[in-house]
Formats: C-alpha cells, structure tokens, sequence
C-alpha cells in the first residue's frame, strides 16, 4: 500500500539524491586542489555541509521507504538546519565560513567535558588527560581568536546578524538572512516529531487516514 501510495515521489527522491551525490563528488574532486592552495574556507564549509545533506536526505529517504514517516520529518528538520547554514555562509563569505569551521574545536571540547563529568556513572572509562588538554587548547585558542562569545550555540555568527531585538544571535536569525523563515510551519511540524510534547502523542504523520487514533 505504502509503494503504491508513493512511488512515484519516492523513486523521484532517490534519484535526486543520487544525482546531487555525484555532482558533488566530481565538485569536491575537481576543484579540492586549488581550493586548499587558497585555503578556501567557504569551500571547505560548503562541500562538507553538502555532503551531510545527502547523507541526511539519504536516511530520510529509507525512513520514508519503510513507513517511519515522522523519523523523516525529523530528518528534514536537520536537513533545513544545514541548507540554512550553507546558503548562509555562501551569502557572507570566507571570515564567517572560518568562524564555522573553528567552532568544531568548541563543540568538541565541550562535549568531551560533558562526557568526562558522566563517564563513571555510566560504567565507561574516562578521555585522556592529555587528550582532554589538547581539545582545551584548540577551543581557547578558536575563542581568543575571534570574540569572547565565540564559545556560545552560534558563536561562530558574528553579532551584526542578529535580530536587533535580542542580545544573542539565534538560528532564526540565520534564516532569516537566507529568507527562509517562510518555512517555520513545517520546521514547527518537524520540531514537534523530536520533541517529548503532549501533541505528538496523538497524531502521527504515519498513521493511515483510517485509524488516525492508532498506538
């Protein structure tokens, strides 16, 4: 009933996704060498992003293949997040593409903080002193090279994108820079999908029109 349905869109999906792997693929391979002798950092940004976005779009397509509708729309929320990202460093070039890239070194450290404080609860053994010390090093390195917020969720957008009624840069900001905040009822719908709230409780993008109250 399922491939009956959808075939057509689903089948249409597959191939775009395997059209926009091999047209990145041969991208990233004709033009990766000139790019690292200009250190090109949108470039850096851009492809490694694409390729998430296809690995994403990939595991939303099998989601959608094997009925788990609501997996896939959770899918899509992060695959909005990262076509957001993307257009948006295309659009401001290469210092915000390097603030994106250096705050992997945050993110990292900063996880790796979290699981060092849980790690004995949960039965694993902890990171490294030295390792620990050299994710330290890189992420106060990244901070003391940009700002004093670089350390912060978004961190890595400087501050004259943010909306000037808040303090903080938000990813609504970044969207709407990219003009694609006309997207929020579905990014809401997707949130909905991932989140613990009472109204994903009762309804379920795939539960069949017959037997809507299905558990």
């Amino acid at each position: 009933a399922l491939n009956s349905a959808w075939a057509i869109p689903l089948d249409t999906l597959e191939a775009l996704i395997d059209i926009s792997l091999e047209l990145g693929a041969n991208f990233n391979q004709e033009f990766r060498p000139e790019a690292l002798k200009e250190d090109d950092y949108v470039f850096e940004a851009l492809t490694r992003l694409h390729a998430r976005a296809c690995q994403i779009a990939g595991e939303a397509y099998v989601l959608l293949r094997s009925g788990f509708a609501d997996g896939a729309m959770a899918r899509w929320r992060t695959l909005h997040e990262v076509s957001v990202t993307a257009l948006f460093i295309r659009q401001a070039g290469r210092d915000v593409a390097e603030r994106y890239l250096a705050h992997a070194h945050v993110t990292a450290y900063r996880e790796a903080a979290t699981y060092q404080k849980h790690c004995e609860l949960l039965g694993y053994e902890p990171l490294a002193d030295e390792y620990m010390a050299c994710l330290k090093e890189l992420s106060d390195g990244a901070c003391a090279r940009f700002d004093k917020r670089f350390a912060r969720d978004y961190g890595w957008v400087p501050l004259q994108y943010r909306n000037a009624k808040r303090d903080e840069v938000r990813f609504v900001d970044i969207e709407e820079q990219v003009d694609l905040e006309k997207m929020k009822p579905f990014f809401m719908m997707a949130n909905s999908r991932i989140h613990a709230g009472s109204d994903a409780i009762f309804y379920s993008l795939g539960n069949p029109p017959f037997s809507p109250d299905t558990l």
